[in-house]
């Protein structure tokens, strides 16, 4: 094994060695082995991008908020914290890549790397990355700086803004997107009827939670921040019992096949939506003045874009819509937002009387603050027929609704297909193949490549105008300040 380790060792280290963030000549076999793992992976198309790989850390992969968490400086209990969410971040991300490789894929591969090994794939990348791991923990924070100093590569490109004259292009897109926003703050004081046919708008709610009181909501969180770098971080049991707490109802008007939402399965080599109701959802962080809050995220992925109201460019195969909920520290909501799921028409949803300021910028949009909810009410997020715009929040009761399943996002990384292999919703810069639109062609000055298509997580820039994403952990103290907070 040593043997063809080292041989792929010179190729690795001489092609890599620019980009390093750190390589300890004893561990090389180690960086080698998940290297080659990683070439095999992007060559098979099962490269999951949720989450940015650190060069010369092979075993680790960060993510927008944690680079934030990382540059505020760490004490060693507080690095070793991070470094294990790193940790788990790359730990769930390979598990879907060898899964899509398949059986027969991860044995060729384990046969050239470890011959004789023993172990499985999957057992061998972890053992090689849990020894990475162990030596950054005795190294402590003497290579913090370094890896603190790595930047997530953001979803704009510079070479589009300067093809397409940015400067002055962005002068049209200034009075598009107000007259756009100004649309939407019109339908929001509309009455629904107006915009939906409620005859033709069909509910479905989730599944019945195991928890039932604020109270034990605050317990979660509290319990959950009771770590070095007080960052929300529940297992698995308080993260699905938080979802099912805030989980909300989905109304979507249904007049076309495009409207029908749900399963995203495989058949063949294609992507369909299934009969079967599914929610997926993930959770993530945003700082709000220095505190990390932890953010649901509920989507929904529907069969189409179409229909005489949709503009013709933005037209195409599959949709879907983001909604997320920002809790404060007591488990008590203090924001919510929607946006279709390529980072389009976001719009925001404070609080009652939780919002001191609000930044007048036109491309910030907060058509409706979120509606206070009595006992047994839910979030109600209504949804248009085609376009599948969200037209209005409101409080419900789920009674007689349907109920959808509650399904993890990383689901989406491991579709299965008829061969008994996996693969991934999204390709290798986190953009849905397929989806593309037609917009891509003339709004491509923006800077925002594929602008329009489906997006994975942490890829979803979210305005035309400048630089911004979903997962930015300034996304909300860019935009407003809080009270009783």
């Amino acid at each position: 094994m040593r043997l063809i380790l080292a041989a792929l060792a010179i190729v690795a280290l001489c092609s890599c060695a620019a980009k390093e963030v750190h390589t300890d000549p004893g561990l090389a076999d180690d960086v080698v082995l998940l290297r080659a793992l990683d070439r095999a992976v992007d060559q098979a198309g099962c490269r999951n991008q949720a989450e940015f790989q650190f060069a010369g850390s092979p075993h680790l992969r960060t993510s927008r908020f944690w680079q934030a968490i990382a540059r505020r400086g760490l004490n060693n209990s507080g690095f070793a914290l991070w470094l294990e969410q790193l940790r788990e971040n790359d730990r769930a991300a390979r598990a879907g890549e060898i899964s899509c490789l398949g059986d027969q894929g991860a044995h060729q591969l384990l046969e050239t790397l470890a011959p004789g090994s023993g172990v499985g794939l999957a057992e061998l990348a972890e053992q090689s990355a849990q020894r990475l791991l162990e030596a950054d923990r005795l190294r402590g924070r003497e290579n913090l700086a370094d890896l603190a100093r790595v930047t997530v590569p953001d979803d704009y490109s510079l070479l589009l803004r300067t093809l397409g004259l940015y400067p002055l292009a962005r002068i049209p897109f200034v009075f598009g997107v107000h007259n756009a926003y100004e649309m939407r703050r019109e339908w929001f004081r509309q009455p629904l009827s107006e915009l939906v046919m409620l005859d033709q708008t069909h509910e479905v709610g989730p599944p019945a939670g195991r928890i039932d009181s604020e109270a034990e909501i605050a317990e979660i969180l509290t319990a959950a921040a009771a770590n070095p770098l007080g960052v929300p971080l529940p297992d698995a049991g308080q993260a699905r019992a938080l979802v099912e707490y805030f989980a909300p109802i989905f109304q979507q008007e249904e007049l076309s096949v495009v409207d029908h939402w749900g399963e995203v399965k495989v058949e063949g080599d294609r992507i369909l939506i299934g009969a079967e109701r599914v929610v997926y959802y993930y959770l993530d962080h945003l700082l709000v003045e220095g505190q990390p809050l932890l953010r649901l995220n509920y989507l929904v992925w529907h069969a189409g874009r179409d229909g005489e109201v949709v503009p013709w460019f933005e037209r195409g195969w599959l949709d879907g819509v983001t909604y997320g909920l920002v809790l404060d520290p007591r488990g008590r909501p203090l924001i919510a937002s929607t946006m279709n799921n390529c980072g389009c028409y976001l719009q925001y949803y404070p609080v009652v009387d939780r919002v001191v300021k609000k930044e007048e910028r036109i491309d910030l949009l907060v058509p409706q603050e979120l509606p206070s909810l009595q006992p047994g009410e839910r979030i109600a997020v209504t949804m248009t027929s085609g376009w599948h715009q969200v037209v209005r929040m409101a409080g419900a009761e789920a009674i007689g609704a349907k109920q959808y399943r509650l399904q993890p996002y990383n689901a989406l990384g491991r579709l299965s297909r008829p061969d008994g292999r996996t693969r991934n919703l999204f390709d290798d810069r986190g953009v849905l193949r397929g989806t593309e639109r037609a917009e891509r062609f003339f709004f491509f000055g923006m800077g925002i490549p594929s602008v329009g298509s489906m997006r994975q997580r942490g890829h979803q820039p979210v305005t035309l105008l400048g630089r911004q994403h979903y997962d930015d952990p300034e996304l909300l103290d860019d935009s407003f300040r809080f009270k009783d907070f």
